[in-house]
């Protein structure tokens, strides 16, 4: 028999694992500094070039330069808020499946409909007729 409060002690410690954005959260502070920082070497790019002679040549080469390196840091920057919206996702749907977890008795015996559609996140029905469901947690199973 599974131990309920153990299953809901070992979910939200997977959950603060699976959905810890502090990394992601430092990576985005540093690629916006970045961003800052690149911004700041074009605006003073323009203004030497607006004020002092020189090669059109190496103004242009510098300045696509940078132009690369902020688009990278741009996209760098981009990615790194799409993964942290992915694990608020994630984070929302794991304190669904909790909360319908801790709603249900201390023993689940008959089926509830909205226990399963919580934990599951969906069945395939392969070519040879078996079924693989997948659950919310990570878990398949195939029958």
């Amino acid at each position: 028999m599974i131990n309920k409060e153990q299953v809901i002690n070992d979910a939200n410690e997977v959950t603060k694992a699976l959905t810890d954005t502090s990394l992601i959260d430092n990576a985005i502070n540093e690629t916006e500094s970045e961003l800052e920082v690149i911004s700041e070497l074009v605006r003073k790019l323009v203004r030497e070039n607006a004020s002092h002679s020189q090669s059109q040549d190496d103004y242009t080469k510098k300045y696509k330069e940078l132009e690369a390196r902020y688009d990278k840091a741009k996209s760098e920057l981009d990615e790194l808020n799409d993964e942290k919206q992915i694990r608020k996702g994630k984070l929302l749907e794991l304190n669904s499946y909790l909360a319908s977890f801790k709603e249900a008795g201390k023993m689940i015996t008959d089926w509830d409909d909205n226990l399963w559609m919580t934990v599951l996140d969906k069945a395939i029905v392969n070519r040879d007729g078996t079924i693989t469901f997948k659950f919310i947690v990570g878990i398949d199973i195939s029958i």
